[in-house]
């Protein structure tokens, strides 16, 4: 590969990378105009170290894919569906009384969540996977829907004021809900549709998973190599996509 970039330091700094956080291998390509200007692989697949890694394993994009949520959302603003500074109740009205969590008891929420605190993660909403109210509702019904999902954490209080400060969480999760109210569609029908149909370059081929977005990763990179049988991975990921939304995230 031709290039004018250097990437020494980068390249120095992959090959710290594995026992420096304890991960078993990395996969990185950065490509520039449409062309693949880099390429760095290493590790292997088994706790063995048998299987040394291809590059074109299975990977699961995980919050990884909190990018193609906002570039999608991003695509329905272009196309005048919302504004940013819209409540989100105007669209799910289950956020019309959302309710803050202090130590004493819970109380009324100064200001609605907006679309841009979604963005922003600044809705104030955690991310307990393991709260009370998701855990029973995936046991009462195990193929619960992602709308259904999105209501019940509309009925948990807030961990913070809307606004008031950043709190990674399940802000994106209801954001894709909002992706599928605004267009009609299914997310991973809006997103396929919308980014990966129209990239020419994105690792293909491409399957999206249509699962509840909480309940398990939505968006898998599949090859034919399985699987690895390992404990931690570590994905780096680059998308670009056409949008003139993209470039103002």
């Amino acid at each position: 590969m031709i290039t004018d970039i250097d990437f020494t330091r980068l390249t120095e700094f992959l090959e710290k990378y594995p026992k420096r956080y304890d991960i078993p291998f990395y996969g990185l390509t950065i490509h520039k105009n449409g062309k693949e200007i880099y390429k760095k692989k290493f590790g292997f697949l088994d706790k063995a170290k048998s299987l040394p890694i291809q590059g074109n394993e299975r990977y699961y994009m995980y919050s990884c894919s909190k990018i193609v949520t906002c570039v999608a959302a991003l695509t329905l603003m272009e196309k005048g569906k919302y504004h940013l500074d819209d409540a989100v109740s105007l669209y799910l009205p289950e956020f019309g009384n959302m309710t803050v969590k202090t130590p004493a008891e819970s109380v009324k929420a100064n200001s609605p969540v907006t679309v841009k605190h979604l963005f922003t993660m600044t809705s104030g909403m955690d991310y307990d996977y393991n709260a009370p109210e998701i855990r029973s509702a995936i046991e009462q019904n195990k193929n619960i829907t992602t709308a259904e999902m999105i209501r019940v954490l509309a009925k948990r209080p807030l961990a913070a004021q809307p606004g008031e400060r950043f709190l990674y969480g399940f802000s994106h999760d209801v954001l894709a809900r909002l992706v599928e109210v605004w267009s009609g569609m299914r997310f991973s029908d809006y997103v396929e549709e919308t980014i990966f149909s129209r990239s020419k370059w994105l690792i293909q081929p491409l399957i999206l998973k249509k699962h509840n977005l909480l309940l398990r990763p939505f968006i898998s990179i599949t090859t034919k190599r399985g699987s690895p049988n390992c404990i931690k991975t570590a994905i780096i990921i680059f998308f670009r996509t056409n949008t003139r939304a993209a470039a103002r995230v």
